[in-house]
């Protein structure tokens, strides 16, 4: 795998672990979380 194609991978795992930290809890902010679709969940399924 050429360091192109993992800057994707990682700059997506990033993404989500930000949007899941900053809105995840808030109930009244723009962006919603789906309740166990968070960082957790994609780096952790069970």
């Amino acid at each position: 795998m050429d360091a192109s194609q993992y800057k994707d991978y990682i700059l997506v795992l990033l993404f989500v672990k930000y949007i899941s930290d900053h809105y995840g809890a808030d109930e009244d902010s723009l962006i919603r979380v789906p309740q166990g679709e968070d960082y957790k969940m994609v780096v952790l399924p069970t």
